[in-house]
């Protein structure tokens, strides 16, 4: 799901036409919807192209969650010792 959020944030807006109700005018986007994204890249780049990525993602929450338990740790011991 990271890749399918990251192509639909990340695109540029250069493939196809897509209809913008709110003032009429017509809009070049490759990824529309969640859906037509997924079956997008299995088509293009095949099932591997939602591993890319995964490394540094797996890296970004190990690290996320070390920070997160230390600076929990640090409070708790310092408002339990006072």
């Amino acid at each position: 799901m990271d890749v399918v959020k990251t192509r639909l944030q990340t695109q540029s807006i250069s493939a196809g036409l897509v209809k913008d109700t709110s003032d009429e005018v017509l809009v070049n986007v490759k990824y529309r919807d969640v859906l037509s994204t997924i079956k997008t890249l299995v088509k293009q780049e095949g099932v591997k192209c939602f591993a890319k990525g995964m490394f540094p993602r797996a890296i970004q929450a190990s690290v996320s969650s070390a920070l997160s338990w230390v600076s929990y740790e640090v409070i708790k011991n310092l408002f339990l010792s006072n």
